[in-house]
């Protein structure tokens, strides 16, 4: 007996020793790895889009049911997978003297699987699914986490952190299931010192999932009677300038709840570097980001702020003609958005324009819009509208305002400007963008919450994103007279205390609520 319990002990010792975890002073990972996505039969990785430095990489081994070859001399690697349906794996790089874990997945085409961030209580994060997992994939930064780390059960699974978590100041948990049909959407938790962040105060300065872009193209030219300097006496060589830090020095930013402007230069000038570190500095007092592209980018080569990845043009494209256009349905946007989801992530830092310069101001595509809008009309444009910026605010990613479409401008070339001339459903239009924005900002829901659709019709689409016992419910109305819905909401208690942001009327009652939308328009429902 006593040869038995040390042998057990020599045991336990040898596990636990083999799932200690240890960080490198410097990654050799900026963040979280993005999962290799299978799309084809061989896939081919550049693996210098991973790793800062892909020569100092010793060795690649695959797990179980992946096949790679490794190209030395180009970085490259090329992976398939045993499992033609869906794979859920991953591929183990070992760079320096660490190892670090990459995930592998081909998601399937019709996933019914959905799992979200649920409940913490104590050092345990639980996350719920909607059916019965047969295998879960978790990530601690860049570490796949063992069984010894996670409690799954037959519909929900604990997550305990290695102790050395604590020492992160900011890491992030990332969660795929699997069931017999597909593989699930994925979970991102933000951490701080080895605890689940669960408010928005708690976020890194830095995470990209809680920016609000506003997005302006210059070129150079602006037709305004703003003065080069303001009254702060900060002086702009371009009266193009001298508008946007009039503006910021008025808090037209600060109202439309925009924390980051994204600019974007057309016209190389003389003083455009000059001026953009002045505004920079400006914007900065006012706790607001610059961002910026510009053709002639090598002027900042030394000095620029990390440069955003392109607009997702696809998704305006498909979203556009469903909000402005009467005859067209919620159907076909929500099958392309959810295969969306399961190939590029539920979270991740793709940006969202709600238009560009080359391309049709939403306004002008709206079966209302026309040379001479009533002011019935216009109403029912700017609700329209504002449909659209609702949409992309609520949905995962990182929402941008092209300038102008807060008042529904149509005119490609906008700054805004004090003195403007609006009719009322258009300054009604900028109030709600303000009070939806500045509400995105507070509800980490929005930010990091699942997206779980609960109905989708031609005239109606409501959908839900929930984060840690945080509920967001989303329901748009395309008909021209209020409706009154039913919902039952998966994944709530029995008892919730929600908010209506509009002002609709609505009743909840062991996760069923009735609720009414208003003609074209939108409502929020959220719970405290």
């Amino acid at each position: 007996m006593r040869i038995l319990i040390f042998m057990m002990l020599l045991l336990g010792m040898a596990a636990c020793k083999k799932h200690l975890l240890q960080l490198p002073e410097q990654p050799a990972i900026a963040g979280l790895a993005k999962p290799i996505l299978l799309q084809t039969d061989t896939n081919v990785v550049e693996l210098g889009d991973y790793f800062l430095d892909p020569t100092e990489i010793k060795k690649i081994t695959p797990a179980d049911g992946l096949k790679i070859y490794w190209d030395r001399k180009h970085q490259k690697l090329a992976i398939s997978s045993v499992d033609t349906v869906f794979c859920l794996s991953y591929i183990s790089i070992r760079c320096g003297k660490y190892d670090y874990n990459i995930p592998v997945i081909r998601p399937g085409v019709d996933v019914h699987l959905q799992i979200s961030a649920a409940a913490v209580r104590g050092d345990t994060i639980f996350v719920r699914s909607s059916a019965p997992v047969v295998e879960w994939a978790v990530y601690w930064q860049n570490y796949r986490l063992d069984p010894p780390f996670l409690c799954p059960k037959k519909d929900s699974l604990g997550i305990i952190l290695p102790v050395i978590a604590d020492q992160l100041r900011y890491a992030k948990l990332r969660i795929w299931a699997k069931d017999s049909m597909g593989i699930s959407n994925d979970v991102v938790i933000p951490l701080r010192r080895g605890k689940a962040i669960t408010a928005v105060e708690q976020l890194n300065s830095t995470d990209k999932e809680s920016a609000f872009l506003y997005g302006l193209g210059i070129d150079g030219k602006c037709e305004t009677d703003e003065m080069l300097s303001d009254s702060m006496g900060i002086v702009f060589h371009s009266p193009v300038f001298a508008t946007i830090g009039r503006q910021m020095e008025r808090g037209y930013f600060h109202d439309l709840g925009v924390n980051t402007l994204c600019l974007s230069f057309l016209l190389q000038t003389d003083s455009l570097w000059e001026d953009l570190a002045t505004l920079t500095e400006m914007a900065r007092q006012q706790r607001i980001n610059v961002l910026w592209d510009t053709v002639a980018s090598q002027v900042f080569s030394q000095t620029s702020e990390p440069y955003w990845e392109k607009g997702d043009w696809a998704l305006f494209d498909e979203a556009v003609p469903v909000f402005a256009r009467s005859n067209m349905g919620f159907e076909k946007l929500t099958r392309w958005l959810d295969k969306e989801f399961r190939y590029l992530g539920m979270n991740g830092d793709r940006v969202h324009p709600s238009g560009c310069p080359q391309k049709k101001r939403f306004v002008v595509c709206v079966d209302e819009y026309g040379s001479s809008l009533s002011e019935e009309r216009q109403d029912t444009l700017c609700r329209k509208l504002f449909q659209w910026l609702a949409f992309n605010a609520t949905i995962p990613g990182i929402p941008m305002i092209y300038g102008g479409d807060e008042v529904g401008w149509p005119k490609q070339a906008w700054l805004p400007r004090a003195g403007d001339s609006w009719m009322e459903s258009q300054l009604n239009l900028k109030r709600k963008v303000g009070t939806l924005n500045k509400f995105r900002s507070r509800q980490m829901a929005l930010l990091y919450g699942s997206f779980i659709p609960l109905r989708i019709e031609k005239r109606l689409c409501a959908y839900m994103r929930t984060y840690l016992g945080q509920h967001v419910l989303v329901v748009f109305n395309k008909g021209n007279e209020t409706v009154t819905l039913k919902l039952d909401l998966p994944l709530m208690q029995e008892e919730e205390n929600f908010q209506a942001l509009f002002g609709s009327r609505f009743s909840y009652d062991k996760a069923k609520m009735i609720l009414d939308v208003p003609a074209n328009g939108v409502e929020i429902f959220y719970n405290e």
